[in-house]
């Protein structure tokens, strides 16, 4: 009698830690995976944007012979462009656009500069930035 009562005891303290200790070690590599897919979403949410405002630019200069700057940061409120950045853009990156139309031909450079203090800084692409010629920065990345 006395050994099935032992046998039907349960878990002991060491097996539940290993178990735990397991999940654990499993959670990490999930959140790393997850954060990474974030990373990676919100990059191409802000290249998309950033082709956008390019088209757009383009534009306003077959309209009117000079390219446009937004002289404050792109967020929710719309550009003269008609571009509006979606959350996940202007929560993780500052987009701006500066013009130069003093130069032969006018030039522009579209740029969105992650925003320190989320995860989007750790991201190895940095600074995107797309010109008027289409030339996009960091090379590979987009």
């Amino acid at each position: 009698m006395r050994r099935c009562r032992q046998a039907n005891r349960g878990f002991t303290l060491i097996e539940l830690m290993t178990a735990a200790a397991v999940v654990a070690i499993l959670a990490v590599f999930a959140m790393t995976a997850y954060f990474n897919a974030q990373r990676k979403g919100n990059r191409s949410a802000a290249e998309a944007f950033l082709a956008s405002i390019a088209q757009q630019e383009q534009q306003f200069f077959i309209d009117n012979r000079s390219y446009l700057s937004c002289s404050a940061p792109i967020t929710s409120a719309t550009c003269a462009l008609g571009v509006q950045a979606a959350s996940n853009v202007y929560t993780f990156y500052t987009v701006s656009v500066t013009a130069t139309n003093t130069n032969t031909p006018p030039t522009f450079v579209a740029s969105a500069v992650p925003v320190a203090g989320t995860y989007q800084v750790k991201d190895s692409a940095g600074t995107l930035s797309i010109n008027e010629q289409g030339n996009r920065t960091p090379s590979g990345v987009w």
